[in-house]
């Protein structure tokens, strides 16, 4: 039996690395099956045997046992005599009577179409990128699950740069929300501003999902829809915010700069570009989830991948955004950089 080398200091070389790596499909998968059958709710409900959390979710005893020790063993639950509870983070983002759940996320990250990304992955590191730009297109089903799926994981995210942003004294801003998706930037920007009105850019069906999460938070009236590429579909002008959150990633350096050049006439003077990415250090190793990520893009995309700050400064400054102010959340894995133009 491998024994974690986490828990020795003997430096006899041990393949546990490698078959962590080569079981790590388990984890997914089981958390994924945790998450459909509602496990960690019924957990936080006070079902704690595995008989009762069989006969609330639907599952079998053998079942349920075998699966929750596996994640009590990964960090997701705790066991105490048998019987099982959440960990702190499990009981805040996988239980669904939370209001930061982020289950509902699963339905994307193991989409079909996410999954075959890494079909022929080899090949893919032989070109240094994915074949085409299918991801991209407007016909792809994966953005519209992952607008109706993700919500919950931006959210914070969307607050902290609208409170970046402040109300402009209600002044009655004219923004724009590339990409879309959700919608959560833009909503957050117009319950911010009370007099703000959006216009969330993304393609048709996905702006569906835009449309009705901003009903629901009571800003419809001041949502405005505007269906097509964001590299294609003409902006207009005499925007005071244009919302630019995590759609650079999936390009590279050149698309990326005559895209912020396109929003640089959007822009009035001093008009602000709000950039949210996730940000690595210059050595490409950290922080780990962007450092981590870069491996999606090199799948997912042609060009795409995880730029450092100083790779997004010059992007900006090429672009006519010279000196933007970068911020940061203690604890969230991305950056915003802010922008005005002169």
């Amino acid at each position: 039996m491998l024994d974690d080398p986490s828990m020795s200091t003997s430096p006899v070389p041990s393949p546990f690395k490698f078959m962590e790596a080569a079981f790590a499909f388990h984890e997914s998968h089981a958390v994924a099956a945790a998450i459909e059958l509602d496990i960690f709710t019924a957990v936080s409900e006070g079902h704690s045997t595995p008989a009762e959390i069989g006969l609330k979710c639907g599952a079998s005893e053998r079942g349920v046992r075998i699966l929750c020790d596996y994640l009590c063993v990964k960090g997701f639950l705790l066991k105490d005599r048998g019987r099982y509870s959440n960990t702190q983070d499990s009981e805040v983002f996988l239980n669904g009577n939370s209001p930061a759940y982020m289950g509902s996320s699963v339905a994307f990250f193991h989409h079909p179409r996410m999954m075959a990304q890494f079909d022929g992955f080899t090949d893919t590191v032989r070109r240094g990128g994915a074949k085409d730009e299918a991801v991209t297109a407007p016909d792809e089903a994966v953005w519209t699950s992952f607008a109706d799926a993700m919500l919950p994981i931006v959210s914070k995210s969307a607050t902290y740069v609208a409170d970046l942003l402040g109300d402009g004294g209600g002044a009655p801003w004219k923004v724009l929300d590339v990409a879309s998706s959700h919608g959560a930037f833009g909503i957050a920007v117009a319950k911010q501003n009370l007099a703000a009105t959006v216009v969330g850019n993304d393609w048709a069906p996905v702006l569906e999902y835009s449309k009705q999460n901003a009903e629901l938070a009571g800003v419809g009236e001041r949502y405005e829809l505007l269906p097509g590429s964001a590299f294609d579909v003409e902006y207009g002008t005499d925007f005071d915010v244009i919302l630019v959150p995590n759609f650079l990633h999936h390009f590279d350096v050149a698309t990326n700069t005559a895209f912020l050049t396109k929003c640089h006439r959007a822009l009035k003077k001093g008009g602000q570009l709000v950039v949210v990415e996730f940000v690595v250090n210059e050595d490409r190793l950290g922080p780990p989830f962007p450092a981590l990520f870069a491996l999606q893009m090199l799948a997912a995309t042609p060009g795409g991948d995880c730029y450092s700050e100083q790779q997004l400064v010059e992007m900006l400054a090429t672009a006519g955004f010279p000196h933007p102010e970068v911020y940061c959340e203690e604890g969230m894995p991305f950056k915003v950089l802010l922008s005005t133009r002169a």
